[in-house]
């Protein structure tokens, strides 16, 4: 990459910085072993995040975050998630869900939403398509026009499947849904079967998103599953402290030896923005 080159990646990678993004965990546990997550490769305790380190995490945050249930677990395992929710909204911040649909029936759906939930993402992989009906058939009849506009399918697809899911794809922006499709990806290397690519640019995503474990630890992205290149800790690390250390890394080609091996699109598309 020449220098002009690089400068213009600089300039939106400090851009990103200011974004305020966080990928939290509040659980490590799940109910499923969808056939492109390595939790086999897991070695940190299964367990949910506690009130404790939850109440601290929202005194951490900056102003105007926005907040995003993800992480290496399914969240819905957590039984705070509702006051969870309910707590950041009370403090202006926003926040999405990402689960494997599983565990939701209609009750739990519009209490998500009561707790000031903004954005309920839904995961679907080849084996689990009958969910995108299940899940319509709780939300159609009762929503209003513009609330179907919190729920969002996130489409997983390999070669194996995705011509299903461009229908599905279609079928549900037709019915304006918010839809995307995401490429099963190496998972920074834990997913060997998946080949990664040799000639990459920088992460977008580090830059994008501030990842927090169950623990309270501030992690490069979720791909580093077992917390092996930690920037920090909540209860001893500033969020200032921990975009100092992000921007040290301005530039370069690889955070870490896992970002060699990561062939995740989001990695670009966080940088196209």
């Amino acid at each position: 990459m020449n220098e002009r080159n690089n400068n213009k990646l600089i300039i939106k990678q400090k851009e990103l910085l200011k974004s305020h993004v966080f990928d939290i965990e509040i659980t490590t546990k799940c109910n499923k072993n969808c056939y492109m997550c390595p939790r086999r490769k897991l070695s940190r305790n299964k367990k949910n995040m506690s009130i404790k380190t939850f109440e601290t995490l929202v005194s951490w945050l900056p102003k105007k975050s926005k907040v995003f249930f993800a992480g290496f677990g399914e969240p819905l395992l957590n039984s705070n998630l509702p006051y969870f929710i309910e707590k950041l909204s009370k403090q202006n911040i926003s926040t999405s869900i990402m689960t494997n649909a599983s565990m939701l029936n209609q009750k739990k759906i519009y209490k998500l939403f009561d707790k000031g939930l903004d954005l309920l993402q839904i995961s679907v992989i080849k084996e689990d398509e009958y969910l995108i009906n299940k899940i319509l058939d709780y939300i159609n009849y009762d929503f209003t026009k513009n609330d179907d506009k919190k729920i969002q399918f996130n489409l997983i697809y390999d070669t194996s499947n995705e011509d299903t899911m461009d229908k599905y794809y279609q079928y549900l922006n037709l019915k304006n849904y918010l839809t995307k499709k995401k490429k099963i990806h190496s998972r920074g290397g834990y997913n060997y079967h998946y080949q990664a690519i040799s000639n990459i640019h920088t992460c977008g995503t580090f830059f994008a998103i501030t990842y927090i474990n169950v623990e309270g630890n501030i992690q490069i992205c979720s791909n580093d599953i077992n917390n092996i290149y930690s920037l920090g800790n909540i209860f001893t690390n500033s969020f200032e402290e921990i975009i100092q250390k992000k921007r040290l890394f301005l530039g370069n080609k690889n955070i870490a030896k896992i970002c060699k091996k990561c062939d995740d699109e989001y990695r670009f598309i966080h940088l196209q923005k």
